[in-house]
């Protein structure tokens, strides 16, 4: 049976429904004392709002989370075990921002950082080694080509020593 809180100073009779729910259902009421079964329903045409700080986890070991960061304007696709693919099945993969930056698993060294009318820039081991500029791309460290190169404008060797090493 029910029993009225002690905070209820007249009686209240609540209606329940004519049947039993079904698994993971749970009462609701219409506010008039009338429970119905209802099932959770999560989004649907209005989404889901969550605060700042608050995860969305995914995974039996909370392997995937999103959020955002109260602490500014950074938002997190944060992975703690294995890949993060990202796939295109069918059409385009869509990012809105001004900078994408793609991290450790603990946010220690950068990967790759991609810019909103700027440049694309690629790391090894926390160290910039190519970035793209608004004349062409800067290499920073030693460029191995294992086939052919076709310059097709003027080259210029700079450095002590040139070593050429041809048949013609």
């Amino acid at each position: 049976g029910f029993a009225s809180p002690s905070t209820v100073s007249t009686n209240k009779v609540w209606t329940l429904p004519a049947v039993d729910g079904s698994a993971s259902q749970y009462l609701q009421t219409n506010g008039s004392g009338v429970l119905t079964w209802a099932s959770v329903s999560v989004g649907g045409s209005t989404g889901i709002d969550f605060n700042d700080d608050v995860k969305v986890r995914f995974g039996t070991n909370n392997d995937l989370e999103i959020y955002h960061a109260n602490s500014g304007t950074n938002n997190y696709i944060a992975q703690s075990a294995g890949n993060l693919n990202i796939n295109n099945t069918g059409g385009p993969v869509y990012f809105r921002g001004t900078v994408l930056s793609l991290l450790a698993s603990d946010g220690s060294e950068t990967m790759g950082t991609f810019t909103f009318g700027g440049s694309v820039d690629l790391y090894f081991d926390n160290s910039k080694k190519l970035e793209t500029t608004n004349t062409g791309v800067s290499i920073t460290g030693a460029l191995t080509v294992s086939t052919n190169v076709t310059v097709t404008g003027d080259l210029t060797v700079s450095g002590t020593t040139t070593t050429i090493n041809t048949q013609t």
